[in-house]
This record gives C-alpha cells, structure tokens and sequence, in this order.
C-alpha cells in the first residue's frame, strides 16, 4: 500500500511540466502594429477566403484591420552564425482572435506573446473609435502583460518594424528603450501601458497617448495622441511644444532642458534637475479655479548670447525670470487649447474636484469635457518659480 502511494505521487511530481514546449517551436512575438486595410486589399483572393461572409458587409469593412508581428528568432549560441534576428508575419481581420488563430496557416511556429514589449496603433484606426476594441483581447488574453507599452504611430503602424535601427537588432526592442527616455527629454510624454489603458477606458478619463513617426533611417517618439475618454476616440496632436506644457503640468519634467530667449540678444539653455507641480482648487460661486505651481531649479548649460556676466546677481534675477515666462507661455498654451480647442481635461483637474469635494463632483463627473462642459469654463491661474543654481565656466576661447 505504501508503495502504491508512493508511486502515485511520484506521477504527479512527474507530471509538473506537461504542457512544455521547446523553445525551438515557438515564436516570440515582442513588437504589435496595427493598420487599416486599405480599399484593394480587400478584394484580393486570399483576403477574401480568409474574412468569408464578413467581406460582404459594408460596416464590417470599416473595422477591417492590418495586423503585424514582430517575431523574434532565437540564437543559436554555439552555431555562431549572423543570422537574422527576427522576421515581420501580417494578417488582416475583424477580430485580434481570428487574426492570431490564421497566422497559424503562415508559420511553422506557435506565436507565444508573454514577451510582447510594445503595440502601436495607426491613427486612423483610434480616429474611429476601435481602441477599446483593439485593446479587449490584449487585456483579456493570460498571455498579455499589463506593462505592454501602446503608442499611436502618424502613418503607417508597421513602417515602424521595418526601419534597420542603430544600436539595437529588433525595431521592438529599440522602441521599447526609447520611450524610456521620456524623463530625459520634455518633447516625450510619460509611456502608457495597457494597464493604463484600461484604466481610461473604465473611468472616461480623458487622456493621452505618446506618438511615434517612422522615418528611412530612424524611429522618433514625440508628441501624442488625444483622446475623448467617453468615446475613447482619438480628436487630435499634440505637438512637441504642447507637450512640453503638458509634462510641466502634471509634474513630469524633472530633467527637462528649455531653451530661453533673453532680452531678443540671444539664447541660452536652462536644464532642470528638479521640478514640483501642485494643483489647488477652490469654488467660487458657481466657478471652478485651479492654481498650478510649478518650482524649478536648474543650471544654466549654454550660451548663446554675447556680453552678460550670467554670475551678476541682477543678470541671474533676470535669466530666472525669462525661464518663468517661457515655463508659464507653455503651460498656458496648451491648458488654452485643451479648453478651447478640444474641451477636454487631459490633465486630471475633474482628479482634484473628486478629492477636494466629492459631493460636488458627483453632481458634474456628467458634464466636465466636452464643448458644454464645465472644464472648458474654468479659470485657471499659473504660477512658476525658477531657481538657476549653476553656471557655466567663463573662459575666453583661444
């Protein structure tokens, strides 16, 4: 009997790894693109056969979408060969699903997506509204990772895969470290992950998303995508400058680098390292007003004006102050066109109301974005402090 038992749970330690698969089998998909598919592939034979009844069906014909992957190729360590790092697999559908399972007739590998680092979407998919639709399989599949990163590409998605980058073999991975740069560089918005897609979707918020360009020799994250979070369609860009206002709203420009006009003699470079925003906010009558504080200090990095002394004290007041104004004119800018030009409140002010006064905020959540909306009627005041701590060396060049 003893031996009996013995043996039995002897097969069930056995048993632990039944579902292996060995590692040559499988395809590691590390990078997503999502395209429209334009009007003369949907007649193609071989498109056709594989979308059947659906092709016949003009609204389907809108949420027909291009899907690419980026499929790293594992190496072979002892061979020491320079073989290819990875191959690109497209396949068009209506459903994420559907797409996976027919990639099935183009690869001799089983498509494994527990490494996938980035996705990104073509504008003109987000534009109609299928984000929420695009994302469901990624926040529903025990595959997916939450910390998959999602950018917005201007043009074609998958031109992005197909760039030869510097430094970094597969065009996934490289995305992937460059969006970690954001905190480098004002131009680039925080990533966003799925999870926090999810996030917006549930709540409505309002929000942005980074956006990527691909050109011949390079791929370039700047700027982002803005998005209606009760429809959770796309309306608009943000631009480089925009987006500059916006990290300096919400508190992400720690190591930003601003260059500064002075007193039309020239420019010079401020470069922060630290910054702090606080928002505060009160009711006046029927009124909403918000105060942004923002204090940074900084060091002044170059030089590119003739004959000041940036040691003089009045000199230092006077550089500190054109920073100020260069900080407050981005932040107006781009707090004047989310509420004039697009109504909507990408920077979580409706956060601050639910904190401060939830009560209040229960009564108006209906009506904050939007052209009717309460945000595009609030005040908003800035205040900025700079403080330029470091000098450049003073030395005649010879």
């Amino acid at each position: 009997m003893k031996r009996a038992i013995s043996t039995i749970l002897i097969l069930f330690i056995l048993t632990g790894c039944w579902d292996s698969r060995d590692i040559e089998e499988l395809g590691f998909v590390l990078g997503i693109a999502f395209d429209p598919v334009k009007e003369e592939e949907r007649h193609e034979d071989h498109i056709e056969e594989e979308l059947g009844e659906a092709i016949g069906d003009s609204e389907a014909h809108e949420r027909f979408f291009r899907k690419t992957y980026q499929i790293a190729v594992p190496q072979d360590s002892q061979s020491g060969e320079d073989i290819q790092s990875h191959f690109n697999l497209t396949s068009i559908g209506l459903t994420n699903f559907k797409v996976a399972r027919n990639l099935a007739t183009r690869s001799s590998r089983a498509l494994n997506s527990e490494h996938l680092k980035v996705l990104i979407i073509n504008e003109e998919l987000v534009r109609n509204g299928m984000l929420e639709h695009l994302a469901d399989f990624y926040l529903r599949d025990h595959e997916m990772r939450r910390r998959v990163l999602v950018l917005i590409s201007k043009g074609e998605a998958r031109a992005n895969f197909d760039v030869k980058v510097p430094l970094e073999k597969m065009p996934a991975l490289y995305i992937r470290e460059v969006l970690e740069n954001y905190e480098k560089t004002l131009q680039m918005p925080k990533y966003v992950e799925m999870g926090d897609v999810t996030s917006f979707i549930i709540n409505q918020y309002s929000y942005i998303i980074p956006r990527i360009v691909s050109g011949k020799t390079d791929i370039k994250v700047a700027g982002a995508a803005v998005f209606d979070g009760q429809e959770n369609k796309m309306v608009g860009w943000l631009g480089e400058a925009e987006t500059e206002g916006y990290n300096w709203v919400v508190g992400d420009a720690e190591n930003g680098v601003l260059e500064v006009n002075y007193e039309d003699k020239g420019v010079f470079v401020y470069e922060s390292f630290s910054a702090k925003t606080s928002l505060d906010f009160e009711r006046r009558g029927e009124q909403n007003v918000f105060t942004i504080d923002v204090k940074t200090e900084g060091s002044f990095a170059e030089k590119w004006i003739e004959g000041i002394d940036v040691a003089d004290i009045e000199t230092n007041i006077k550089l500190q102050q054109a920073v100020e104004e260069k900080i407050k004119a981005e932040i107006n800018q781009i707090v004047e066109k989310m509420q004039n030009e697009y109504s909507l409140d990408i920077f979580r002010f409706g956060m601050k109301i639910n904190r401060e006064d939830p009560k209040y905020w229960e009564k108006i959540k209906g009506r904050w974005d939007g052209e009717d909306g309460l945000f595009k009627d609030a005040i908003v005041h800035t205040n900025v402090s700079v403080k330029v701590r470091n000098y450049m060396t003073e030395e005649k060049l010879k």
